[in-house]
């Protein structure tokens, strides 16, 4: 299972594996094989579990819920139950040490990839739905 690293080798996999797809990165760059690759892999990554360990909060007092690890900050949907949110609230990630915030969270994520305008040049929105909790620290 991966830890917390994973998002790591979801991020690497993209520039590492796609270019292996075909003979050449110029025999497909730009073409109608190279967006269904990378869509292919992307489909294959929506829906997946992996475990997480970060910190968690909002940023600027907002009402989105984030979680960022040493690979980055993703937008975190909850799914885990009311205790879960209460616990979280009030939490914000430190703009400039935002591996130094006070909520800190072990857990078990879907990953949901948003693909729905088709339009890779745009990048490609990965969120979060936390399902399971092992832990939670806040230290403030």
């Amino acid at each position: 299972m991966f830890r917390r690293n994973a998002l790591t080798v979801i991020v690497a996999a993209t520039s590492i594996m796609l270019p292996s797809i075909a003979y050449s990165q110029e025999a497909i760059a730009g073409t109608p094989a190279m967006e269904a690759a990378v869509s292919a892999f992307y489909e294959g990554l929506n829906g997946s579990e992996l475990q997480i360990s970060g910190a968690i909060g909002t940023l600027f007092g907002g009402d989105r819920i984030y979680f960022a690890d040493g690979t980055g900050r993703y937008r975190v949907l909850l799914d885990a139950g009311r205790n879960v949110r209460r616990d979280i609230e009030g939490c914000e990630l430190e703009l400039f040490e935002t591996l130094q915030s006070p909520c800190q969270i072990e857990g078990t994520v879907e990953i949901s990839i948003d693909d729905e305008d088709n339009n890779l040049a745009d990048g490609i929105e990965i969120e979060m739905i936390l399902f399971s909790v092992e832990s939670f620290t806040r230290s403030e």
